[in-house]
């Protein structure tokens, strides 16, 4: 065929205004590709060498990292296809996508160029795509003559064996003989001579049953069943069926319950394998609820239309085993060789004889059973089959059929019979290779697989699959790396470069397109990107398999509305954590608060390929075994680095993450502009003033929301056991009222001062004079303070004490050192960093008044600092 493509409708849109030629319209695609297309055309090199090589290669892989355009790349290459393939190709190009929500987007897009489009699959949430709908569009046909006559034979016939089928159940699952049963068992003269034989027993009283039945052809089941009574000396027939008896279940035997006695290698085999077993179960929670936006297979629920029988009994034996067990007087035993003298055997004789009616009827209706089944079975296949004509009539008649990889393995002989000859796959990194093949077929003679093995890979149901046999490596990872042909988006055009520096070392080559350097400033954050530093213990399992960390979930909470006040809608934000109990935690806190209700709170995993202007992470993990769980899984890492459009808060135990390569690089670069720390420089709406706050309830002063304020929960440290740091922050900002505030300090400052709340407070009573303590009182007259003047001590004094921390906690990142504390009142310190004699301390408003004066001088001496007045004297509370 020819090569040559026309590219009027693919490059329209991208056609750089000024340029200095105009781009090339048509050419032939298997030669070498104009030169002036990249002076003509606002387009990255990448993307369009991505386009080159998906219209010149039989399988085709486009690696593109995040924010780089894959979506975009796979609508200009699906447009150039529908543009110059419609005379060749026999049948519409299929498009696959492992989300629902990732395929509607896709679709979406297609949609602006092409409306011959198919959606197959119910779980669209696009109210677009809905009318899309493979149902939706085969219900708007109007059916042929021929199909209603077709399908109305189909019909009347499955009836008809229903009917039949129904009839073979209810006898099989019948533990008695009925009259019409016995008729089949006995020949007529037999069973008139056993009516007689029922008169005989009944002696003058049968005079009764003649006048209502004149002889034995009018025997109904009514006059049967008493004669079964009569015949067999029981008032219960049901209980002489030959039933199995079962043993099922029990208590274990004592040789059951006794093991041998286990070693100190068995032991800690077992709990290391109760570990694995923990963290097996873990993943697995955590993939299934990845697949909450994939399409599941969902059992069918019994419709109006279909048939239902309940079987109440146990089924019988065969022949075989029922003549093993009967006694050996009793397997010579024929009753057919007693002719017409059923009523002179005795009892044991006839009920033996009662049993063999049962299995013979029981015998000769499950015979007939799985034939009567497989005619229904085919009988259904041939309506599938009619009803698949009328959508594959449809589907032909389409340009582009969109499904999700759930609904490829569903419509797996829909696909066979549809026999596409393009496949797009994208998110192909996070399908199974099983998936992908499933959509093939011999006559398939073009697959694009567009994804990025770098993200988030193939989820398995079990989670062995994955860690043993290596199922969650896709086709497109394994082809990547055993050397196939592919091409790599380099200009990513979503994150920030302060944003995107974070993954450089995941992505050498990845370039920023100049448009997002133009992102407007953060409001209500005094850092584009910054690490919340802190080390409380993640909470306790209980009975959930995942991770939560209160901490974190209170200060999220708490910062959300802060940028909320600040000016941010609440769709601009999303929060994120790699764990589903975080997610839950975080949710329940956030209910709390109106004003941030909406913002969307989801798991990394569930937010792949998705995007928003601040991205807030919480990491979690927090533990004394220094155990990081999903935080090691660089692919996950990469996920949540790469979300955020304007800025980034990441909050989590930086210690956790020491000794991890790309962690390590991560934090060295937000430490090369101070931007991981203990405190998070806040912007007050209001003033402008930038405040530093540690925790929820920091957050909840700086907002004057008590909403916010945390009593204390989740602060739980290493060696330390709870602690209210709020509490303990107010009752420190307490001491030294009486001191006077140096309004001189450094001069030339690069970037705004930033005060700790304790400073903020001792401003405030600088300025006023008073301190009720109370919310609504303190943030006023803060306000009015920050009006007044700028003490720029305390900013340099936290850096320098902040710096000093660090280094003194073994901290091996990079700290710029600065000047020491300016001539002056220098910031009340909250507590005591830890040294070589000494756990890390806190100080406290002595309760014992002038009987500490000893131990609160040698607390002045230790820190440094002038002796304390009586009033507010201090003691050391060791951790």
């Amino acid at each position: 065929e020819s090569d040559m493509f026309h590219f009027h409708n693919v490059f329209a849109s991208c056609e750089k205004v000024d340029a200095p030629v105009n781009a090339p319209k048509s050419f032939k695609v298997l030669q070498e590709w104009p030169p002036t297309l990249l002076q003509s055309l606002d387009i990255d090199p990448s993307q369009l060498a991505a386009i080159q090589h998906a219209l010149t290669h039989a399988m085709a892989l486009i690696q593109g990292p995040p924010g780089t355009g894959k979506t975009w790349v796979g609508l200009k290459i699906v447009q150039a296809l529908l543009d110059n393939t419609r005379e060749v190709r026999h049948s519409p190009i299929l498009v696959v996508c492992y989300t629902n929500h990732a395929l509607d987007q896709f679709l979406e897009g297609i949609f602006k160029f092409c409306e011959r489009i198919a959606r197959i699959g119910s779980r669209s949430k696009s109210e677009l795509m809905k009318s899309r709908n493979l149902k939706e569009l085969v219900g708007e046909l109007q059916p042929s003559k021929e199909y209603f006559q077709a399908r109305k034979g189909l019909m009347d016939r499955r009836d008809r064996l229903r009917e039949e089928f129904a009839k073979l159940l209810e006898t099989v699952d019948s533990h008695t003989v009925d009259a019409m049963s016995a008729r089949a068992l006995l020949s007529e003269r037999q069973f008139q001579a056993f009516y007689d034989g029922y008169l005989e027993y009944l002696g003058e009283s049968a005079v009764k049953v003649t006048s209502a039945y004149e002889d034995a052809d009018a025997v109904d089941d009514e006059l049967w069943d008493k004669m079964m009574r009569a015949w067999l000396e029981t008032s219960n027939l049901e209980k002489f069926a030959p039933v199995q008896q079962r043993v099922v279940g029990g208590l274990p035997t004592l040789d059951q319950l006794k093991g041998d006695d286990e070693s100190d290698d068995d032991v800690d085999k077992k709990a290391k394998q109760i570990i694995d077993d923990a963290e097996e179960e873990e993943a697995e929670h955590e993939q299934h609820d990845r697949k909450l936006d994939v399409e599941q297979v969902e059992p069918k629920k019994p419709g109006t239309g279909d048939f239902c029988a309940e079987i109440k009994n146990a089924w019988l034996p065969y022949w075989d085993d029922h003549l093993d067990k009967m006694r050996p007087e009793m397997r010579s035993f024929n009753w057919q060789e007693e002719g017409d003298q059923l009523w002179r055997l005795p009892r044991e004789q006839r009920r033996e004889t009662y049993r063999q009616w049962l299995l013979e009827n029981h015998h000769e209706a499950r015979e007939q059973l799985p034939e009567i089944a497989r005619q229904l079975e085919r009988n259904a296949e041939s309506r599938a089959a009619l009803e698949r004509d009328r959508k594959l009539e449809l589907l032909r008649e389409m340009e582009v059929v969109g499904m999700t990889t759930t609904a490829v393995s569903k419509y797996q002989v829909l696909l066979k019979e549809l026999r596409p000859e393009v496949v797009i796959v994208e998110e192909a990194a996070e399908v199974l290779e099983a998936h992908i093949l499933t959509a093939l077929h011999p006559r398939t003679q073009h697959v694009i697989l567009i994804g990025d093995h770098q993200q988030l890979r193939p989820s398995t149901a079990v989670y062995r699959l994955s860690k043993c046999f290596h199922l969650d490596v896709s086709l497109f990872e394994r082809l990547i790396k055993n050397g196939a042909d592919h091409v790599t988006l380099l200009q990513q055009r979503r994150m920030h470069p302060k944003i995107s520096r974070l993954i450089r070392p995941y992505y050498p080559e990845l370039r920023d397109h100049s448009s997002t350097s133009n992102y407007p400033e953060i409001m209500g954050v005094d850092a584009r990107t910054f690490f919340l530093r802190h080390n409380s213990f993640e909470d306790d399992e209980g009975e959930s398999h995942s991770k939560s960390n209160t901490f974190e979930a209170n200060f999220i909470s708490a910062l959300c509305s802060h940028l909320v006040v600040s000016g941010y809608e609440e769709s601009q934000i999303t929060v994120l954590s790699p764990y589903l109990g975080q997610v839950r935690t975080l949710k329940a806190k956030m209910r709390r608060d109106p004003s941030i209700m909406n913002v969307l709170v989801t798991a990394v995993d569930n937010y792949q390929g998705e995007e928003n202007d601040i991205i807030v992470i919480s990491l979690v993990r927090s533990n004394r075994n220094r155990s990081m769980g999903f935080l090691a899984v660089e692919n996950r890492i990469n996920v949540a680095l790469t979300r955020a459009r304007h800025g980034m808060f990441i909050v989590g135990n930086a210690d956790m993450l020491r000794g991890h390569k790309l962690w390590e690089s991560i934090m060295n670069e937000l430490h090369s502009d101070r931007s991981i720390a203990e405190r998070m420089p806040l912007i007050d709406k209001t003033t402008g003033g930038v405040f530093e706050v540690k925790n929820a309830d920091d957050i909840s002063v700086l907002l004057d929301n008590p909403l916010h304020r945390t009593s204390g929960e989740g602060d739980t440290f290493p060696n330390r056991g709870n602690s209210n740091h709020g509490a303990v922050a107010e009752r420190w900002a307490e001491l030294g009222k009486d001191d006077k505030i140096d309004s001189r300090g450094p001069k030339g400052r690069d970037r705004r001062e930033r005060l700790t709340l304790d400073e903020y407070r001792d401003r405030d009573r600088g300025s006023s004079g008073v301190y009720s303590g109370g919310y609504d009182d303190r943030a006023s007259r803060a306000r009015g303070s920050q009006k007044s003047g700028r003490d720029l001590h305390g900013g340099d004094a936290i850096r320098e004490s902040r710096g000093r921390a660090e280094e003194s906690s073994g901290n091996t990142y990079p700290v710029v050192e600065e000047e020491g504390f300016a001539h002056g009142h220098a910031p009340h310190p909250s507590k005591m960093e830890a040294d070589g004699t000494h756990p890390e301390s806190q100080l406290v408003p002595s309760k014992f008044g002038d009987a500490s004066d000893n131990g609160s001088s040698d607390v002045g001496k230790r820190v440094g600092k002038k002796k304390q007045k009586p009033s507010n004297k201090v003691v050391m509370r060791w951790g």
